[in-house]
């Protein structure tokens, strides 16, 4: 199966999030669809956004995510769910090692509100970097929005032997209970976000915009997505 054309989404955008091309491409991975990120300078980072094929596409793999580019211009990939499910297990298998992703790269699998800041924009993380983390020799993440207050994140080391590995979030009315790579993690708290509009998104990105340490391009690939009321 060849990679995926740069095709307009056949339903409405429904993810409230204005950087998109016109109209908006999507494409189709693990029976959804999904709306593809594009704007010339946005957060996180800020980055620059691509919706180019050779950006983000899907084949018999998965769903590719690719930074490109050089230090003229570094071009970033996110995709965002097309449609809200709210409360419920969210699952994703990565066939990428993602302990060797540069420092200055980060891969984020998360929930994200994008019209209403209620919740800090409802935003649960599973994050992928050692440039986010409070600890030292840390590089994955697991966060419930705001990250500012104390107890709302927690990092650890991935385990750097794993070439993939399933990364889940259980969202619930009074807690987040997450998992990733072997790593379980449980935030138990009155103020856990409630159901809006959020949309499942999935990225690559550069740390504050800055291009990678290593002066290459990254990968990710992502084998498939799950949710279960």
């Amino acid at each position: 199966m060849s990679p995926s054309a740069a095709v307009p989404c056949t339903k409405p955008n429904a993810t409230g999030d204005p950087n998109t091309s016109s109209p908006p491409r999507c494409v189709s991975f693990s029976g959804f669809d999904w709306v593809v990120k594009a704007s010339p300078r946005f957060e996180p980072g800020p980055n620059a956004w691509s919706d180019a094929v050779s950006n983000l596409w899907v084949d018999e793999r998965g769903l590719h995510l690719k930074i490109t580019g050089n230090a003229g211009q570094w071009r970033a990939s996110e995709v965002a769910l097309n449609g809200s499910f709210g409360y419920g297990t969210y699952t994703i298998r990565t066939a990428t090692r993602l302990a060797d992703l540069d420092r200055n790269v980060v891969f984020g699998f998360f929930v994200y509100d994008y019209a209403d800041p209620a919740f800090s924009h409802r935003e649960i993380d599973i994050e992928y970097s050692p440039s986010l983390g409070f600890t030292a020799g840390k590089n994955a993440h697991f966060t419930v929005q705001p990250f500012t207050l104390a107890g709302r994140t927690h990092d650890f080391a991935a385990d750097p032997g794993l070439s993939s590995g399933q990364h889940s979030f259980e969202w619930r009315s009074d807690k987040v209970m997450f998992q990733s790579a072997g790593e379980t993690w449980t935030l138990t708290a009155p103020d856990v976000p409630r159901p809006g509009r959020e949309n499942v998104r999935l990225n690559l990105w550069l740390f504050k915009g800055l291009q990678p340490t290593n002066g290459s391009e990254a990968e990710v690939v992502i084998s498939s997505f799950e949710y279960q009321p």
